[in-house]
């Protein structure tokens, strides 16, 4: 768009022929491009710097995992893209401008389209200032693994089978669909499974989860009732998407897993920060309380007895106590002989455990219990174990306690 706008000015001067002008002093114009490309250049590179550093900060203070999700901001990458467009406009409406290229109604266009870019440059710049305060920070970074964990969260309560069947432990015998790759498995294309199957007429049992770690002997999936051919298996098999990490999109625990390396690097000899902990853990909570609360309205709804909508498609469940152990149990283990983060879990769990049912609920209880006995084995005053203990009993057995603070 950029290289377009600054050669159709020239088009004024076929179309304007009429259209009186006052004179733009060619170079005028050819010092405000000047200008101008000499500063986009400046600012893409001062950019690309901030992010670069931004990068980094996200990898150091908070866990590696999350700078993808700085990476993928927006209006980052809106801003990025504007300055480059904005100096690519200046150059070649600057080398047009040094051959001749444009006559005065030209030069006239090319003026106001150059007040336009040099508009839309500033406005850029100032409404990317509010994320360029946050961009990297631990707070911002640990807001963006939130919102894309609950995404995920809340996609698993609305449609746990992810549209398709309840799954069971066993499939029954069939041809195992495995991988010819090792590596994560990131996504699964429902509707690309959906689509062949109807084709040929037969029905997928998927026996692993994204998430999963695989390799070529892993059973993707079990295709029966049906003479699947090579060129349907080879469909059927890049429906499975395999990458070298895990990602959110579909997999709900990923997320909790993220956050829990936060809360372990804050708890690390070398940072020593258990408010940052307290702070991982507050929020996993809510994360999973908002889970349980969304799939209690998705059951009222009756959405989740609804029809499949991949009717040839059954999908193994989510172990949902997973989604508890992932994300308490490794910073119970790390932040055991602190009394403060040990207070706060046994509070947090409860809640978990008050708020949720099933497996969920039993597995917060238990994830409570073994935390009570790693702290009461590290830390070493009788009255901070006492403590300890009676916070447990006034969680697990009365589940009510005044507000945590």
């Amino acid at each position: 768009m950029a290289v377009i706008l600054a050669l159709a000015a020239a088009g004024a001067d076929v179309l304007l022929t009429e259209f009186p002008t006052s004179g733009i002093d060619r170079e005028a114009l050819d010092g405000l491009l000047t200008v101008l490309a000499s500063s986009m250049l400046a600012v893409t590179t001062f950019a690309l710097g901030i992010v670069v550093a931004a990068y980094a900060s996200a990898a150091s203070a908070a866990t590696p995992r999350a700078t993808d999700l700085v990476v993928g901001d927006e209006g980052t990458r809106t801003a990025i893209g504007s300055f480059i467009a904005a100096f690519i406009f200046a150059v070649v409406a600057k080398v047009a401008l040094g051959i001749g290229y444009y006559e005065e109604a030209g030069r006239f266009v090319l003026f106001v389209a150059t007040l336009a870019v040099l508009a839309f440059v500033v406005a850029t710049l100032i409404l990317w200032l509010r994320t360029l305060t946050k961009l990297g920070r631990l707070g911002d970074t640990m807001t963006r693994i939130e919102r894309v964990t609950w995404d995920a969260l809340r996609a698993h309560a609305h449609a746990p089978y992810m549209g398709a069947h309840a799954g069971t432990s066993s499939a029954p015998a069939g041809l195992h669909l495995l991988p010819r790759e090792v590596g994560y498995l990131t996504h699964i294309d429902m509707a690309g499974l959906q689509s062949t199957l109807e084709v040929c007429g037969g029905f997928c049992h998927v026996r692993v989860r994204p998430g999963a770690f695989v390799d070529t002997t892993t059973i993707l999936a079990v295709v029966v009732g049906a003479s699947v051919s090579h060129e349907a298996l080879a469909r059927l098999r890049k429906a499975f998407i395999i990458r070298g990490a895990r990602s959110y999109d579909q997999d709900p625990r990923f997320g909790l897993i993220v956050l829990s390396e936060v809360a372990q690097r804050a708890l690390s000899p070398a940072v020593n920060d258990p408010g940052t902990a307290i702070l991982v853990a507050t929020r996993m909570t809510k994360l999973l309380i908002d889970a349980q609360s969304a799939r209690r309205d998705a059951l009222a709804s009756s959405e989740l007895s609804a029809v499949p909508r991949f009717t040839r498609v059954s999908l193994v469940p989510l172990r949902d106590e997973d989604l508890v152990s992932d994300g308490f149990a490794p910073v119970a283990r790390d932040g055991a002989g602190m009394l403060e983060v040990a207070v706060r879990l046994q509070k947090l769990l409860g809640m978990v455990a008050a708020n949720a049912t099933g497996t969920v609920a039993e597995e917060a209880r238990r994830q409570a219990s073994s935390a009570l006995e790693r702290s009461t084995a590290v830390l070493e005053l009788p009255g901070e174990r006492e403590r300890l203990a009676a916070v447990h009993r006034r969680a697990f057995h009365t589940l009510s306690w005044p507000a945590a603070e």
